[in-house]
């Protein structure tokens, strides 16, 4: 394989992950020693992001605890995002050295020879990597700049004297001191901007970076199926008993060094995604109440002693039990509510369409 083609192929596989996760510190490049410099840019937006971002959200949970819907804000927008931010860049940067023989793994394989069929299986592979994670970088970055220029353009159209305090910051948080000033409100929501758009990049570029290791993982797998395919002959003849050997030595190594490459992927990142999905639980949690907190109003509005007016008074309870019909909720591009039935939907849906696969795989083989 040429020089050319190696930088072409490895710069599709690596898609946007190089150049978001050496911004922030966490790229496991294997022949680089001194990691001082990114260290640095870790803690650097470890500290911004926790001190911008979860820690008054977290503080301003106190003092809302008893309205649900800014409760239920709080953890969606940024609180439990940007918690999650915090931990995926944390166990990225604890993991990075774990990571280097794995990289270095995969640009093995890149450079490498390979026949042109086995390239082919690689690139297509990369592309879906460098989709993923170019499309997730780009959208995400996209609908955070879209909420913070809404919210900026509230707060300047908003009374700054008479606005609660948390309110007047771009993520709505509590912090200990006066932030009505026109300087201190710049760069409280500067830092909030600063915060934001680093958690966007760590809550991303973690996922993208394991979706690309899986997406390679694969195409490899793919190839390793093609030779055991081909152990025992294909259409040039049938082999003889030392290459079937050599052959399968070969497979061997290569199927146990495959098993090392996803065992390590699966102990750096099991922890991380089983918080990650209990952090969504959460928040899908207090969807849930929410949902049913504004349902329950029209029971309430039954319950009252609509009986003791007259007909005219006892009509207008009609308005409120009419509209708590649609109660408030959550949705998934406004499609589909976050509810324990869509998951169960969803769940169900995944697992009739698994078995179909297996069952056409099986049919087609």
């Amino acid at each position: 394989m040429s020089r050319v083609d190696f930088d072409q192929g490895l710069k599709m596989g690596l898609g946007w992950n190089l150049r978001n996760m050496n911004l922030i510190g966490i790229w496991p490049e294997p022949s680089r020693t001194d990691e001082r410099c990114s260290n640095f840019k870790t803690l650097f937006y470890l500290t911004v992001i926790i001190f911008f971002g979860p820690v008054p959200q977290s503080m301003n949970l106190f003092f809302i605890w008893d309205d649900l819907e800014l409760v239920t804000e709080n953890l969606s927008i940024a609180n439990i995002p940007g918690i999650n931010a915090v931990i995926k860049l944390f166990i990225a940067w604890r993991h990075r050295e774990t990571f280097k023989p794995i990289m270095k793994s995969f640009y093995d394989d890149w450079r490498r020879p390979k026949t042109e069929e086995e390239r082919a299986m690689m690139s297509d592979r990369a592309k879906s990597a460098q989709f993923i994670s170019v499309w997730c970088s780009v959208l995400t970055l996209a609908m955070v700049t879209v909420y913070l220029s809404l919210r900026a353009f509230s707060i300047y159209q908003s009374d700054r004297l008479n606005e609660r305090q948390d309110r007047l910051i771009l993520y709505p948080g509590y912090v200990p001191y006066n932030v009505r000033p026109v300087p201190v409100l710049l760069l409280t929501n500067l830092g909030q901007v600063v915060a934001a758009y680093s958690a966007v990049i760590c809550y991303t570029t973690v996922d993208t970076f394991i979706a690309m290791l899986v997406m390679h993982l694969c195409g490899q797998f793919q190839i390793l199926r093609k030779k055991v395919q081909r152990l025992m002959g294909d259409k040039r003849g049938s082999r003889s008993a030392d290459e079937i050997r050599k052959e399968l030595t070969w497979i061997v190594k290569r199927h146990e060094h495959l098993n090392w490459f996803a065992t390590k992927i699966e102990d750096c990142f099991s922890v991380l995604l089983l918080i990650q999905i209990l952090l969504c639980t959460v928040v899908i949690c207090f969807q849930g109440f929410l949902f049913f907190n504004s349902k329950e109003i029209g029971n309430s509005a039954y319950e009252s002693n609509w009986f003791d007016v007259s007909p005219p008074e006892a009509k207008y309870i009609l308005f409120i039990m009419h509209r708590s019909n649609r109660p408030l909720s959550l949705t998934a591009g406004k499609f589909s509510i976050f509810s324990m039935e869509m998951f169960s939907t969803v769940r169900a849906t995944s697992q009739f369409n698994i078995t179909r696969f297996i069952i056409f795989q099986k049919i087609i083989q």
